[in-house]
């Protein structure tokens, strides 16, 4: 049965202190999508079973804008529907509701309170952190950014964007085309939801410059198993080579890292996705590190470390601008080198490539044991 309600946004790696966005819910068919409704509460001043605002100074209000939001919306879907039990997805009533919502409210949807929105309904952290620094952008970009509307945003306007990130901290272009790539897809979540028809990125580019190579030749990757290194440099170098030993396993993911046996599973951070492999007798001898990367507090202040000496130890070899990346890198390039399939190497990097070939294809994850046996064996070949 579709169904209406308010819902406070539990997201992961919130605290109790934090803001979150009070949305309304369109569930149908064990279905549930969200539409924020530009107010922020915090855990403790929602009721939910209830369905009103509590512990806060404007309590009141608050749950009375919320329930006229609410009110609205189911009696726009009662008018749509004419009353009657319908078989409709959940996607597809916000999509009406919205719509219909927008079109009464006579299109005055802003730009700025929708992407907060859509930002808070992300679940993972970093992804928000990304939202969230674009926003902190177009404050800066546009004074009046709160009353800029979706079909305010022109062609021109993003071009002006483009040009004043270039201009203030962000001359790459790959990182501004973060920041636009954001804007894009906040536009088209906006179009989904019914908020706007307008799309000024229709006939504007977003650029991207190939990255620079990041791989270590296999000769100087040998070289690097022969420094002397002594402290944290000592552990630099082995916490790399571990990650190359583990696929070029990603740091985050490393720094989370725990084994058991002669496995590694674990799910990787940026994609969710469960990942399994053998551990290989090369890694199992470098494990130790772990101890050492678990005195750092988090993923960040890990990194710096990593990449300051890094940056040392490849000016010994030859790659002063070595960084935690190199080692992921280095490994597919040798796979390639090896004539290791492209298949083969994308399952290893843990790469969502899924077609709908694939879901008829259970794929043999010996391969990536048997890929990484080989890559591990050709670069310590004259190490034995």
């Amino acid at each position: 049965m579709a169904r209406i309600a308010l819902k406070l946004y539990n997201n992961v790696g919130y605290s109790s202190h934090s803001l979150r966005t009070l949305a309304l819910a369109f569930s149908s068919q064990s279905k549930t999508v969200y539409a924020p409704t530009g107010i922020q509460l915090r855990q403790n001043q929602w009721d939910s079973k209830k369905q009103m605002v509590v512990h806060h100074p404007d309590a009141s209000s608050l749950t009375l804008k919320a329930n006229r939001i609410l009110l609205s919306a189911q009696e726009v879907f009662l008018r749509l529907t004419g009353g009657m039990n319908m078989e409709i997805d959940a996607k597809q009533m916000r999509e009406i509701v919205m719509r219909e919502l927008n079109k009464e409210s006579g299109g005055t949807k802003f730009l700025i309170n929708y992407m907060i929105g859509y930002m808070e309904t992300c679940s993972k952290k970093s992804t928000r952190s990304v939202y969230n620094s674009t926003i902190s952008r177009l404050k800066q970009f546009c004074p009046t950014i709160n009353s800029v509307l979706f079909d305010n945003v022109t062609q021109i306007w993003l071009r002006q964007f483009d040009k004043w990130l270039s201009e203030h901290g962000c001359p790459s272009v790959n990182g501004r085309s973060v920041h636009l790539r954001n804007l894009r897809t906040v536009f088209n979540a906006a179009i989904d939801d019914g908020i706007t028809t307008n799309y000024p990125f229709r006939k504007f580019h977003i650029r991207n410059e190939k990255t620079p190579d990041r791989f270590i030749k296999v000769e100087s990757l040998r070289a690097i198993l022969n420094l002397e290194l002594h402290g944290n440099d000592l552990y630099a170098r082995d916490c790399f080579l571990l990650s190359f030993y583990l696929l070029g396993i990603n740091m985050a993911d490393l720094f989370l890292l725990q084994v058991s046996g002669t496995k590694v599973i674990y799910d990787r951070q940026k994609t969710g996705k469960r990942y399994e492999f053998r551990l290989q007798p090369e890694a199992q001898k470098l494990l130790y590190v772990l101890d050492w990367v678990s005195h750092y507090k988090n993923t960040h202040s890990f990194l710096i470390m990593m990449n300051r000496s890094l940056k040392r130890i490849g000016s010994m070899i030859g790659y002063p601008e070595m960084t935690t990346y190199y080692a992921r890198y280095t490994w597919a390039t040798i796979a390639a080198q090896l004539d290791i399939p492209k298949e083969t190497i994308s399952k290893a990097l843990g790469h969502s490539t899924e077609t709908v070939t694939d879901t008829y294809i259970v794929f043999d994850h010996s391969k990536v044991d048997k890929a990484n046996r080989q890559v591990i064996d050709y670069v310590l070949m004259h190490n034995r």
